[in-house]
């Protein structure tokens, strides 16, 4: 029978075709008949017990087949005896046909299901939609379209739909149609039906719910995941474009490992929300040794001032730490005892696991002094490689559970030292030397491309006056440099022949390390602080910040990490600092690690300070620092005992 619209009709289950032939051959089946069924509609469901029969699709299908010299129908083969097929088609009154199968015959059964209302036929991309007519749910899409199926100008792929579902049972009348699927948006139609007959409706493709969300200040490197999923943003909109389903999103951004924004939001479907991604350096907190719950209120008390610090975002990773830490044997007594946890654990095997689990810039573990009442409670740290393995502890008193107003001070600025990794240092371009007639400093030498020079400085000039006082110490030379900005200048008085002479020299500025025996610096934090700076492109030069990193991996102790870091930093060779102090920091971590029993070390370092010794340039600490090669003269006569 012709369907409207011309569509393929395929069967409502998924059943198999028989193979006469292969059942015929058989010598288990016994005697057998076989049996062909021309049914009407020709898309009519056959089954014989449990046994469900494809019929014919439809009767442009059948032709086909009867032109190639087919049979019009379904051929299969029976095992000899009476048997009953039910054969069903949704908007027909089932049939029961009963047929007798002899040996060896050929029997043809011939069943015309009577039409009792009008169907209705759904597909759906994608599959398992639910159909609902007048607000009941009446069935579900399900598998996919057969093959050869046109969905029609519809652009979506063939293979994205489901099989056909013939709906039946539908009145005259008007008809409500509701097709829903989770995370899409339902889909509405209305139904007149006029007479018992077949519609077919076109087939519906289903709109994923979506909101929209708006990335201001998204980097091109960064990584975006909702609700864990990682998604490709638009780029090329005039700001980053990603699309979410509607409702809960937990949003997350990371560049590297030092670089995370999170956000969690409830969105709607077809909303257009903007967020400015502000990207932070993620401090892991993995939780706390003891349970005392006093001592457990100022360990929350703590991550609340850290939290309100707004350095670091503090992510709670308190199941991951666990999990770590009791894979690596790791409990409170461990960690109690801090002189034999720093030198007896492996650190950097630590660190691995963990970051390897829970990446982030800075970690964080408390331990509680005691179980049951604690008095104080040590805080760990430790940064992400190629950071320092080994942990700063904080220690800090918690009577009653309370943290004191100065160590809440302390805590606030751990995560935010003054260290400004734009350290520049200015250079007069002169040597001064105090004068011994006293009230005077002497100018003992001038660099001739230097900014003393270009202000008319020029040795054996007596300063008297700096800056309005009377000279009288280098010293105040000193002072009066570290008072200066980019731009502003020292102001100097000379006395000469012509009488007394103000001169005014602005200083170049030139770079200096980073100073790791600062009062109260943290290793851990700071080395967060330079890695994140690494990764960023800025002012400062990488090759000085990766520098600053192998002074703190020296300082505390991983002179092989400050070697693998040392060997790949590629400075320039300059006057102040650069090459020279790369060289001279690489030498000085050979030699730390020839102490430590590696002697193979030991005639690569002296080969570096050799070389240094007779350098014409270069210098450590900053570009106004001590010679390198000066220094490394030092330690080749430190080494072979002079």
């Amino acid at each position: 029978m012709p369907q409207p619209g011309g569509q393929p009709d395929p069967i409502q289950s998924a059943a198999t075709a028989e193979s006469a032939e292969g059942e015929r051959g058989s010598p288990d089946v016994g005697p057998v008949g076989r049996v062909s069924f021309l049914v009407e509609p020709p898309d009519a469901r056959i089954a014989v017990g449990h046994r469900v029969l494809r019929a014919v699709n439809t009767e442009e299908e059948a032709e086909a087949e009867a032109e190639e010299g087919a049979e019009t129908g379904l051929a299969a083969t029976f095992p000899v005896g009476h048997h009953l097929a039910e054969v069903s088609r949704p908007g027909y009154l089932p049939t029961l046909a009963g047929f007798t199968v002899a040996d060896g015959e050929v029997a043809e059964i011939a069943v015309a299901l009577k039409r009792a209302s009008a169907a209705a036929r759904f597909r759906t991309a994608p599959s398992g939609a639910t159909i609902l007519v007048d607000g009941f749910v009446r069935g579900r899409t399900e598998g996919r379209a057969e093959p050869g199926f046109d969905p029609g100008a519809v652009s979506t792929p063939p293979g994205d739909f489901s099989q056909a579902l013939w709906i039946g049972g539908l009145a005259d009348g008007s008809h409500r149609l509701e097709v829903r699927k989770d995370g899409f948006r339902p889909f509405r139609a209305r139904l007149d039906v006029v007479g018992a007959r077949d519609y077919e409706l076109s087939p519906v493709v289903l709109e994923a719910h979506q909101a929209f969300l708006l990335l201001k200040g998204l980097p091109d490197d960064a990584k975006v995941y909702a609700n864990g999923v990682e998604l490709k943003p638009d780029r090329e909109k005039l700001m980053p474009e990603a699309s979410v389903a509607p409702g809960r999103v937990d949003l997350v951004v990371t560049r590297g490992v030092h670089a995370y924004f999170e956000a969690s939001m409830v969105v709607e479907d077809g909303s257009w929300l903007e967020f400015p991604v502000e990207l932070r350096p993620a401090l892991a907190y993995l939780g706390v040794f003891g349970e005392d719950a006093a001592g457990l209120r100022a360990v929350s008390s703590a991550l609340e001032i850290l939290r309100q610090e707004g350095t670091y975002i503090v992510l709670d990773r308190e199941r991951q730490g666990a999990q770590a830490f009791e894979g690596l044997g790791i409990d409170p007594s461990t960690l109690r005892d801090r002189t034999a946890a720093k030198q007896n654990l492996d650190w950097s095997a630590v660190r691995d696991r963990i970051q390897d689990q829970v990446p982030a810039a800075l970690y964080l573990v408390a331990v509680l002094s005691d179980d049951l009442v604690a008095d104080m409670v040590d805080l760990w740290w430790w940064s992400a490689a190629p950071g320092p393995s080994r942990p700063d502890v904080m220690t800090i008193e918690i009577p009653d559970g309370r943290i004191e107003s100065a160590a809440r001070r302390r805590l606030g600025r751990s995560l935010n030292p003054r260290l400004d990794v734009d350290r520049r240092t200015p250079l007069l371009g002169a040597v001064l030397i105090e004068s011994l007639k006293g009230e005077a400093l002497v100018v003992a030498a001038v660099d001739s491309n230097g900014p003393a020079a270009a202000a008319g400085l020029r040795p054996g000039m007596e300063i008297v006056e700096i800056n309005g006082e009377a000279a009288s110490s280098t010293l105040q030379v000193s002072e009066a440099l570290a008072g200066l900005q980019p731009g502003g200048a020292i102001e100097l008085a000379i006395d000469g022949a012509e009488g007394r002479v103000a001169l005014a020299v602005e200083p170049e500025w030139g770079w200096a390390g980073l100073d790791v025996f600062a009062p109260d610096l943290m290793a851990s934090v700071a080395a967060a602080h330079l890695i994140r700076e690494i990764e960023r492109p800025g002012d400062v030069p990488r090759w000085l910040l990766e520098l600053d990193l192998a002074a703190l991996l020296l300082d505390a102790g991983d002179a092989s990490g400050a070697v693998r870091l040392l060997q790949t930093i590629g400075a320039p060779d300059r006057d102040g600092l650069g090459a020279a102090a790369v060289q001279y920091a690489l030498g000085t971590a050979m030699s730390d690690l020839a102490v430590e029993g590696q002697d193979e070390y030991r005639q690569q370092a002296r080969q570096l300070f050799r070389a240094l010794a007779s350098a014409a340039q270069g210098r450590i600490e900053a570009d106004d620092g001590p010679s390198a090669a000066a220094r490394a003269r030092l330690r080749l006569a430190s080494e072979n005992g002079e």
